[in-house]
């Protein structure tokens, strides 16, 4: 067997010259922790192990395994204050200052003196700067340390000391040279990451779906695709292969893998209350747009490999073909979004929507299933005639669903299976066009809240939250609230719950959970807002008709709260008991489900 790769080592100094990384290359996944124990296995001179490389030009080489590693190297050398205790490393030399300003008679408060130069030292030391500009830098910060230019030649000799014991550019890194062919290495990345950090199915992707490519124009896109590789260069502080800023917007052509993740972004910049953003960075994969690309062309996201083959040997028209198809799901997005958010949004524009995007991925894909028919081979879109009725069923049906299956934890542990299973009925059949009978409502609302009567959870749970509401955008009149803001509040507060009845469970039950103008909520504290007025003998922004907009419960409910005598665990329990069933029947009135 003739092997493809060779055994060398480079000095970091050298390496760092002529390191450039793959487009396929994931993101830095390594946290503080895990590069601190990197470097200290470097530091002390054990085994790091090797990297990966290819050699691009004579010049340059691609980094195919170790970008963990290499950056975490790239990172101890620009921030060596991140993994060095200067405290603790210099404690003797910052003693020997300390003293030499004492017997030079500096009046001074030689505590804060040491302080603040530990601290200068942390922001000022570098292994790459000259001594001079590090000095310079401290005494400016330490005034005091330029009276006595002993000090300043301990202080040198100090630096000096540090940057020989931390110096990691004349290092010699472990390297194997892969000499094979370039196209293999998407295939070498997934096969030598198979037992390192895991990889994600998109990690794979990238490597796998770099090779199909195709000209695209849509400027949306390639703005992200575009946006994701300047993110990376500046996260890792590595040049890309072949590529410089806004070159794919210049060349106007993609992989599959970069429109999949730029469809994501776009999605969810889009449609933020939907898609909920746990992603932030340009280049961090959101997977939002390889799952509804999915879906709409294989009726699954379990799962995603089969997106693969509609994008090989394209036709001519394929272009205009894929940008139609994005902007009509998209355009179904932005429906679903416009139709939740009625439900998922507070009178003051906080967002209680569950991130779950299987859920989120069929509603999406239900809707441009009712409103076009696809060629997947094409990409070609035709509107469905005669489906505005089906849209209204769809707009009625849909927003009831979603609470329901969020109450009920439907999609929960195998949404994947669940979203492949609803997608590939027919379209007389799917969940959201189809009504919840009163009797499966019933069971699944009073099964949930005597669950948590029984639970001693102590927070307010998002699918009380969005529960709740439910009830209250229906209930009100939003412009008589504009612009005010609202709490979710107990009505036993915790504090009085503890009080009364120690760790009972049946606190954050919802039939002890009320919305309340911010006011209400913050000044009554511990006391329901009929004790609140009479203890302190003010009126409050309370006033009948507020109360019964928020569902506030009566007075009367809330007698037992009158003594320690009548302020019983039994006495609540009933009082929930009894709000449960009363918020069921208004929820039921509100929405018409007889």
């Amino acid at each position: 067997m003739n092997a493809k790769y060779k055994i060398e080592t480079f000095s970091f100094r050298k390496l760092r010259e002529c390191i450039r990384i793959p487009t396929f290359q994931r993101n830095v996944v390594w946290n503080d922790d895990k590069r601190k124990e990197y470097m200290d296995t470097v530091l002390k001179g054990f085994p790091f192990g090797s990297l990966l490389l290819y050699k691009e030009t004579p010049e340059t080489y691609l980094l195919v395994d170790g970008l963990q590693r290499y950056t975490t190297l790239k990172d101890f050398l620009k921030y060596p204050q991140n993994y060095i205790n200067i405290e603790k490393n210099c404690k003797s030399e910052i003693n020997d200052i300390i003293e030499l300003l004492k017997e030079s008679g500096v009046q001074t408060n030689y505590s804060v003196i040491r302080t603040d130069t530990i601290n200068s030292i942390k922001q000022n030391f570098s292994l790459t700067k000259e001594l001079g500009e590090m000095v310079d830098a401290i005494a400016n910060d330490v005034s005091v340390l330029q009276q006595n230019t002993k000090c300043l030649t301990q202080l040198i000799a100090m630096l000096q000391k540090l940057q020989l014991q931390y110096n990691i550019l004349d290092i010699e890194i472990p390297l194997i040279i892969y000499q094979g062919d370039y196209d293999d290495l998407p295939s070498i990345f997934e096969k030598v990451n198979a037992n390192g950090t895991q990889l994600s199915r998109y990690d794979i992707y990238a490597a796998a779906w770099s090779r199909v490519e195709f000209d695209y124009n849509d400027i949306s896109i390639l703005e992200l695709v575009d946006s994701k590789y300047t993110d990376m260069i500046e996260r890792t502080g590595v040049e890309i292969s072949n590529y410089s800023p806004g070159q794919v917007m210049k060349e106007q052509r993609i992989n599959l893998f970069e429109f999949c993740f730029a469809f994501g972004k776009q999605l969810k910049k889009e449609c933020p209350h939907i898609f909920l953003t746990k992603r932030t960075e340009s280049s961090d994969v959101d997977s939002v747009g390889f799952l509804l690309l999915s879906a709409i062309l294989n009726n699954s996201i379990k799962s995603l490999d089969g997106i693969k083959r509609y994008f090989e040997n394209v036709e001519s028209d394929f272009t205009n073909g894929l940008i139609n198809l994005k902007t009509k799901i998209l355009e179904c997005a932005k429906k679903v979004e416009d139709i939740l958010g009625k439900y998922i949004m507070t009178i003051d524009g906080k967002n209680l929507a569950k991130a779950i995007d299987s859920q989120i991925i069929t509603i999406v894909a239900s809707l441009f299933k009712i409103k076009y028919s696809l060629k997947p081979n094409s990409f070609e879109v035709t509107p469905n005639t005669n489906c505005k009725k089906i849209v209204s069923t769809f707009e009625l049906c849909m927003p009831k669903r979603y609470l329901y299956d969020i109450i009920r934890g439907y999609w929960s542990g195998s949404g994947d299976t669940k979203a492949t299973d609803e997608l590939s009925k027919p379209l007389e059949n799917n969940i959201y066009l189809l009504p919840i009978q009163k009797d499966s409502w019933e069971t699944t609302l009073m099964d949930w809240m005597t669950d948590q009567i029984q639970k001693p959870a102590k927070m307010i749970t998002p699918e009380i939250k969005l529960f709740l509401n439910y009830i209250i955008r229906k209930n009100i009149s939003e412009t008589r609230y504009a612009g005010k803001k609202f709490d979710f509040a107990l009505i036993i507060t915790k504090k009085r719950f503890a009080d009364c009845f120690s760790n009972r469970p049946g606190m954050a039950t919802v039939g002890n959970v009320c919305i309340l103008p911010e006011y209400e909520n913050r000044s009554a504290q511990t006391y329901t807002l009929y004790e609140d007025e009479e203890l302190r003998k003010t009126i409050t922004n309370s006033n009948t008709n507020t109360l019964n907009d928020f569902l506030y419960p009566e007075r009367s409910e809330l007698s037992f709260t009158a003594s320690t005598q009548t302020m019983t665990y039994d006495r609540y329990l009933f009082f929930v008991n009894n709000r449960h069933k009363y918020l069921i029947n208004i929820f039921f009135k509100l929405y018409g489900i007889n």
